[in-house]
Formats: C-alpha cells, structure tokens, sequence
C-alpha cells in the first residue's frame, strides 16, 4: 500500500512540475523561453471532434458483428465491391448478374403461374389468362400494362364462384406484376409462354446448381469452374441469354456469376447490416482526419501539447480491423474505401 501510494505522490509532483502549465513551464514563460500554448478554439475544436468520433465509433460497435469476419462473407464484400466498380476479372459483368437475376425472378414466376393456370381452368379464369397474354404481346409500358390487368381482374373476381378460385387468381396477378417490374423479365416470361422452353430448361438447371452449393464449393473458384465445365452447354445458352460474349464466354466467367449469385443470396441481408457499419465508419473518417489535422497544426515541437491530443481516438481498432480484412496483404489492393486521401497515421 505504502509503494501504491509513494507512487500517486511521485506522479502528483511530476504533474505539478512538468505539465503544460506546471513549475517548470511558468517559469520558462517568465524567462520567455517557453512554447506558445495551442490556442483555445483549436483545443475547443479538436475535443469536440474527438467526442463526435468517440459516439460514431460506438454507434458503429453496436452495428458490428462476428459474422462480418467469416472468409466466406469477406469474400462477397470483395467481390460486390470488384463488380459494382468494374474491377479486375468483374469487369462488365454487372449488366450481366442483373440480367441473370431478371432470369431467375422469370423462371420462378413462370412455375407459379403456370402451376395456376393448370389448377384453375375455368371459364373466367382462362378469359383472364388470354387477356393477360395479348397484353403481354403488346407491352409497351408497365404502368398502363399493369392497370388494363388490374381492371380486367376487378371485373372478372365477382363471377368466379369460389374464395380459392379468387386467391389463385390474385397470386397469378402479383406475379405479373412483379415480373412488369423488370422489362427483361417479363420478355423472358412471354418467351416461356410460348413454349419457348430451352432457356427456361437451362436457367431452371443452373438455379438448381446454385441452390446444391454448400459453404466449401462456394468459396472455391476452383470447384465452381469445374461445376461450369461439367454443364458447360447450358453456361453457354445463359451466356447468349445474359450478354457474356466473346472472350468473356469462359468457364472462369460463369464460375464468378454462380458464385457471386450464390454468396449474394446467402450473405443479403446481412450486407445491408455491412453498409450501415461502413457508411458509420466513412463519418467517422473524416472525423478522424479532421482531429489528426489538428494536432498536425500544432507539433510539440513548437508548441506546448494539451493532454487531450494525447488521447486515444475511439474507433481506430475498428477502422484498421476491417481496412486489413478488405486488403490484399500480397498486392496491397484494398477493396473497400473510407474515403482516404492518403494513408493515415497509426495512432
């Protein structure tokens, strides 16, 4: 106890000799021979700041999660960020994942659909279904198209006798309009009306493969490339469908869409938790350099430092966990931005 205390009187007499304003300071300023002190606004600005970093560091806290580590999760973060930026082998392949998405909501439309128009083969039912087609044949803009349906139906619901009959058909309308949503859908759609089927038979194929992948497959490129190759005639119908021509047509390209389709339907929601966290982190920044450009103005070497721009910013451990997690430790290539003009300084 009494070393415990030997050393809070030790520290007390340093403070009171050595500190921005101790013993010895005065007296170097009475001699003229001390550092200016760094001005009250800046102090006031720089704590300030320091405050605002500290609360967006722990808003960002609460939005972090374990999960965010995970190799496979990491991996759809690099790769969402190579493709929405054109970067690397996900160059112009964008276009192609959106068409190949507009697929899939297609063929899964077409099931339900057709799945109704097979149960409920009324008379009613059947003048819905052909008016539904011969505006399809005629689609020129979603809005009018969707109201002409929407009319037909509320003029068709009162005479189909049963509450199932109904809902069945209610079902058949959502699904139109959804795919009405997205022209490329609904061309498809029209497409498989027509008894069009291979394209349907292929992206029914490939969506089946997806579903099969578990966590190992998908995080091997290696793995997925063989898959392709193995069903390569059917990558080949998709790439027509999807736009992936030329040097592009490659068992490689359509490794990387059945993976990054894969990883997206696995990791969404999650992703949206992910933009929130870095969206946090982007304020903080410039925060952060905000405080560094501060305490850069005024170096102890030419003036007296305040305690306070001694002080730990809150978040740094943050910052730097996820900036080395989306950086290539061989190329240095970092696959997420804060909004970094230059590297910053390890606190």
């Amino acid at each position: 106890m009494s070393g415990v205390i030997f050393l809070q009187k030790k520290d007390a007499i340093a403070q009171f000799l050595f500190d921005e304003d101790g013993m010895v300071e005065q007296i170097m300023a009475k001699l003229g021979l001390a550092k200016p002190k760094v001005s009250e606004t800046a102090i006031f600005l720089h704590n300030r700041t320091l405050e605002n970093a500290k609360l967006l560091a722990k808003s960002a806290q609460i939005v972090d999660n374990n999960k965010f580590s995970k190799n496979e999760f990491l991996l759809f973060a690099k790769s969402k960020f190579c493709l929405e930026s054109n970067q690397a082998e996900y160059d112009g392949l964008n276009h192609s994942i959106k068409l190949f998405k507009s697929a899939v909501k297609a063929q899964k439309s077409y099931v339900i659909i057709s799945q109704i128009e097979s149960m409920c083969q009324g008379i009613k039912q059947k003048e819905f279904y052909d008016y539904v087609n011969q505006q399809l044949e005629n689609f020129d803009n979603s809005k009018i198209f969707n109201e002409k349906i929407n009319q037909k139906l509320i003029e068709i619901l009162p005479q189909i006798k049963t509450e199932q009959g109904k809902d069945k058909l209610e079902t058949y309308l959502q699904e139109i309009v959804r795919l009405s949503e997205d022209v490329f859908s609904l061309q498809l759609f029209s497409c498989f009306n027509k008894e069009q089927f291979k394209e349907f038979s292929v992206i029914k194929s490939i969506v089946e493969i997806i579903n099969s992948l578990n966590e190992t497959d998908v995080i091997s490129l290696k793995t997925l490339t063989c898959l392709v190759m193995a069903h390569y005639d059917d990558f080949e119908v998709l790439g027509n469908l999807i736009g992936v021509t030329g040097k592009k047509s490659s068992p490689d390209t359509y490794a990387r869409i059945i993976q990054y389709i894969a990883l997206e339907e696995r990791h969404k929601k999650s992703y949206e938790q992910f933009e929130q966290l870095i969206n946090v982190m982007r304020q903080w920044y410039l925060l952060y350099q905000a405080i560094q450009d501060i305490r850069d103005e005024y170096p102890e070497k030419d003036y007296r430092k305040p305690k306070d721009f001694t002080k730990e910013i809150t978040g740094m451990d943050l910052y730097h966990k996820y900036r080395n997690y989306l950086t290539d430790q061989k190329t240095g290539y970092t696959y997420i931005d804060f909004g970094e003009n230059t590297e910053p300084e390890t606190e």
